[in-house]
């Protein structure tokens, strides 16, 4: 989303809401920065979702954006990014590669974007926001690497 987009949307539920308080610009962009992956076609429609369900300026309006992506996605499933996936040797074509590492008597199980393929936009979209991370660099850590396994055969 561009800023512009989401400063007029803001100022737009300020107005509507007819909140005593405007939010700063340092508030708007550091609210952008949690939901700058939303497109700029769904603002349109968050906007007036929020507007119709609110009594008032969500609190959260960083959450209600959110929320409001995920309905705008549910209404118009053509929307949804469609991504072909590539053979990876490294992940097994995934995008993910899934380890374990024991720290301090602990076990800790992890998942790290593989950086050899971009599939892990199938699970990410376009916003990527964990740390990439090889075979070679998790044993390095001292991680067991576990086989890969196709995302859907693990319960959520």
């Amino acid at each position: 989303m561009k800023s512009y987009n989401f400063k007029n949307a803001v100022n737009d539920l300020c107005e509507h809401f007819q909140t005593y308080k405007k939010p700063t610009e340092q508030t708007i962009y550091n609210w952008l920065k949690l939901v700058k992956f939303i497109p700029d076609e769904a603002v349109d429609y968050i906007i007036t979702k929020i507007k119709d369900d609110k009594d008032s300026m969500p609190r959260n309006l960083t959450k209600a954006f959110k929320e409001y992506w995920r309905m705008f996605l549910f209404d118009n499933p053509d929307k949804l990014a469609k991504h072909q996936r590539t053979p990876c040797s490294e992940c097994g074509g995934e995008g993910l590669i899934f380890y374990t590492e024991h720290d301090m008597g602990q076990i800790y199980n992890g998942a790290a974007v593989c950086p050899r393929c971009e599939n892990w936009q199938q699970h990410f979209g376009s916003v990527e926001s964990h740390q990439k991370l090889s075979i070679a660099d998790l044993k390095k850590r001292g991680a067991q690497v576990l086989k890969p396994i196709p995302i859907s055969d693990i319960p959520f």
